[in-house]
């Protein structure tokens, strides 16, 4: 672990690697919560990103509530956020109360009994007999193109690209986290079958003891390439 912080150091610039640092120990081993400082639970290079990428007029659509829904409802038009844990989802809307922001659509969607599309399972063991189907589909509601930024980081996460596909505008991104993990491999490769180029963020991120470096990767829709920042 020392030895991947030291590389990871000497990749960045003195300031940052120490703000990382900092932010990484505060939040893993000293209890700093995500909501109050609205952090996403992402790759801080990710997060850096973002925040040169977004803008006020942009709309946001978001499976994993948490962080991430404080962190794009200060600095967009409007969110989307869908979270099937009742718990975390009242902890949300209380910290989105407090903080007065008004500008997110918050959604409880649980997961449903019964069998479905393989695109609509979890692999967590206490989801078994369950599907994520009314959860992954929610982004159909929503007109094609209606979202700058989609940001999978919740459950049956292929099936959450696959029906978000249609809905980012021309220009827009797919932020997919955990990118690197193998139950992602699949939507990687359909992404990039489809044309859509990858800009990875791998790195440290918060409230993470283990493992302290993952990646979490935008995708670019075919002719949209490059990104700011």
């Amino acid at each position: 672990m020392l030895g991947r912080w030291l590389r990871y150091a000497a990749s960045q610039p003195p300031t940052r690697s120490a703000a990382d640092l900092s932010d990484w120990v505060s939040t893993t081993f000293l209890g700093r919560d995500l909501l109050a400082p609205g952090m996403p639970w992402m790759t801080f290079p990710a997060m850096r990103w973002l925040r040169s990428y977004l803008r006020p007029t942009m709309r946001v659509f978001e499976w994993g509530a948490g962080g991430s829904t404080v962190f794009f409802a200060r600095r967009v038009a409007g969110v989307v956020s869908v979270e099937y844990d009742p718990d975390w989802c009242a902890a949300v809307g209380a910290r989105l109360r407090a903080q007065q922001l008004g500008n997110v659509e918050l959604r409880y969607l649980p997961p449903e009994p019964g069998a479905a599309d393989r695109l609509y399972l979890s692999s967590g063991p206490q989801f078994a007999g369950l599907n994520f189907g009314r959860y992954a589909r929610s982004v159909l509601e929503y007109p094609d193109g209606a979202f700058d930024v989609v940001l999978v980081d919740g459950r049956a996460r292929l099936g959450c690209v696959v029906n978000a596909l249609p809905k980012v505008r021309p220009g827009g991104v797919l932020v997919l986290d955990n990118s690197e993990r193998e139950d992602a491999a699949e939507a990687c490769a359909l992404l990039a079958n489809r044309g859509w180029s990858a800009r990875h963020f791998t790195g440290p991120g918060p409230s993470s003891r283990w493992p302290a470096f993952w990646r979490t990767t935008a995708f670019f829709g075919p002719g949209r390439g490059g990104a700011r920042g």
